[in-house]
């Protein structure tokens, strides 16, 4: 309780003094997505701040029968090329263009052909696409 509450207060504080120097504060609903977390990750390199994220397919782990290629593929589907400005989406679907070359990747997302797209919600804390595929038939990617 008491995590939440402080980081509620502290963003509340942040928030009213950055609207003092006339700066604009869009997204109050951050305050309850940070306080909601459980965990957070921070790094000293800017990762985090300038929004410059990578996906790595050579750090990628998957089961057997699942290539990283496949968990790459996927999290482009579950991805959603139209949010330009959220910095995950943005570092997946670039990753895929550069992994896959991106023509080719562009083929084989199109192979997939979305019928319900989920929106990230920090309750559950994930997207979810609903496509089909000609081989795969319908699947559910989270």
């Amino acid at each position: 309780i008491a995590l939440p509450l402080l980081m509620q207060v502290t963003m509340a504080i942040g928030a009213a003094k950055m609207a003092k120097k006339q700066a604009i504060v869009t997204h109050l609903t951050a305050l309850q997505e940070v306080a909601s977390m459980s965990v957070l990750c921070s790094d000293k390199t800017g990762t985090l701040t300038t929004a410059d994220m990578r996906v790595l397919p050579s750090k990628v782990w998957t089961r057997k029968g699942f290539s990283p290629d496949d968990a790459l593929l996927w999290a482009g589907i579950a991805s959603n090329p139209a949010n330009k400005e959220d910095p995950i989406d943005k570092a997946v679907l670039e990753s895929v263009n550069e992994h896959f070359g991106e023509q080719t990747a562009q083929r084989k997302l199109q192979g997939y052909t979305k019928t319900k797209f989920v929106g990230f919600n920090p309750i559950v804390k994930r997207t979810v696409a609903y496509c089909t595929h000609e081989e795969h038939g319908q699947l559910k990617i989270s």
